[in-house]
């Protein structure tokens, strides 16, 4: 008994870690996005400075695509809120 109750704590804590990983994985790659972003609009307003739009308008491809992909998955998760 002690054996099986030593493996469900071991368990318990195993997957505790995993849900943590997840979630800084998480904040990681949305500090990165958000990042990205704003290199790319900083980079869009110097090439805008010195006269070269077309590069302007090529700086902002990142951040919009970016944006693109992420709405789906935000309606997804407003949806699952209001389920809840």
């Amino acid at each position: 008994m002690t054996m099986a109750e030593s493996e469900m704590s071991y368990r318990h804590q195993w997957e505790t870690n995993v849900l943590i990983a997840q979630k800084m994985d998480v904040k990681r790659a949305s500090w990165l996005g958000f990042n990205v972003a704003i290199a790319s609009l900083l980079a869009a307003c110097f090439c805008t400075y010195i006269n070269q739009p077309l590069i302007a308008i090529l700086s902002l491809i990142p951040p919009t695509s970016g944006v693109m992909l992420a709405i789906p998955r935000i309606i997804k998760s407003l949806g699952n809120n209001h389920e809840n």
